[in-house]
């Protein structure tokens, strides 16, 4: 038996490391951790964030665990039901900093702040902001997993911050 590239590929996906970017031959793969480590400053991260403030997700630890932004950006780019994220195209993506599109009549960001994870989303206030927050509540726990992650390592505690009031209570 020899270990194709094709099963390179398969293994690489069944641990959450790279994404399908989309269907084309050949077909082309994301892989965001080998972007660059550049780490946004305050000014570039409130050029984004003059819509709204970022939700945080903090840990438990107080520590974002290694691997789970690279992991939560590929199970969110592998959605298959509603809402589907790609990738946004006019920005450049950064290791620590993805910005994806949504379906949900907005863009949303996400940003590992090593102790937090920040979500920045610029639609419209309500359903769709807690639509963006459940989502990835959802994904992470599958994240976690295929790191091999316990739940007291990756326990979450969702704490919102948004001064336009897209969401007071979960």
């Amino acid at each position: 038996n020899v270990f194709t590239k094709d099963n390179l590929i398969d293994l690489l996906q069944c641990l959450f490391i790279i994404a399908p970017v989309r269907k084309t031959a050949p077909p082309l793969y994301f892989l965001p951790s080998a972007l660059p480590t550049y780490l946004p400053s305050e000014t570039e991260k409130k050029k984004f964030s003059q819509t709204c403030e970022p939700l945080l997700i903090l840990f438990k630890n107080k520590v974002l665990p290694q691997g789970l932004f690279s992991a939560l950006v590929v199970a969110l780019m592998r959605r298959t039901t509603y809402p589907k994220f790609t990738l946004h195209n006019s920005i450049q993506q950064l290791r620590y900093a993805i910005h994806f599109d949504s379906e949900l009549d907005g863009s949303v960001g996400l940003m590992d702040c090593q102790n937090w994870l920040e979500i920045y989303y610029t639609g419209l206030p309500g359903i769709s902001c807690r639509n963006i927050l459940q989502t990835i509540l959802k994904v992470l726990p599958s994240c976690a997993d295929v790191l091999c992650y316990d739940e007291s390592v990756t326990h979450v505690v969702p704490t919102l911050r948004c001064q336009n009031k897209h969401i007071t209570s979960m």
